[in-house]
């Protein structure tokens, strides 16, 4: 089976790009094309089944208390923007996707659901750290900044 960053001869390039003169070697390729098109459909569909049930389990706890602390839609966007991004990941290892596609996702959706990430983060640093949402520890803030 051929892996992604696998090292070729000189002579081994000239085989895949010459397949005419070359067809034992054009037959394993498509062979390995084919197991490994295989093995990532079967991590598509474990994928698949994980990311559904745990946004639907997500879903059918949103009235829980501690994921309502945490702002139920503001985790649940980032979880599906997180979903979408390794969906098309895996696709296209699977499928020809338009690059415009590959494109949106890379350059609009993992920035998106990655700002996502750092606020909820800065958010939790200044409620437990700092107890900024409180109202009542601000010099505190102040104080440790310029420490």
């Amino acid at each position: 089976m051929g892996g992604l960053f696998e090292r070729v001869t000189p002579l081994e390039f000239d085989q895949f790009l010459n397949p005419s003169d070359y067809e034992d070697i054009n037959a394993k390729h498509i062979k390995n094309q084919k197991i490994m098109k295989n093995v990532y459909l079967v991590i598509f569909i474990i994928y698949l089944i994980i990311g559904i049930i745990s946004l639907a389990i997500f879903v059918k706890l949103k009235n829980w208390y501690i994921i309502k602390q945490r702002n139920f839609k503001l985790t649940f966007i980032n979880g599906l923007f997180a979903f979408i991004s390794g969906l098309v990941t895996l696709l296209v290892q699977i499928y020809t996707l338009p690059c415009g596609f590959t494109l949106y996702v890379s350059d609009v959706i993992n920035p998106f659901y990655n700002a996502i990430f750092l606020s909820r983060s800065l958010r939790i640093v200044l409620l437990y750290k700092f107890n900024i949402f409180k109202g009542k520890n601000y010099i505190n803030i102040i104080f440790y900044i310029n420490k």
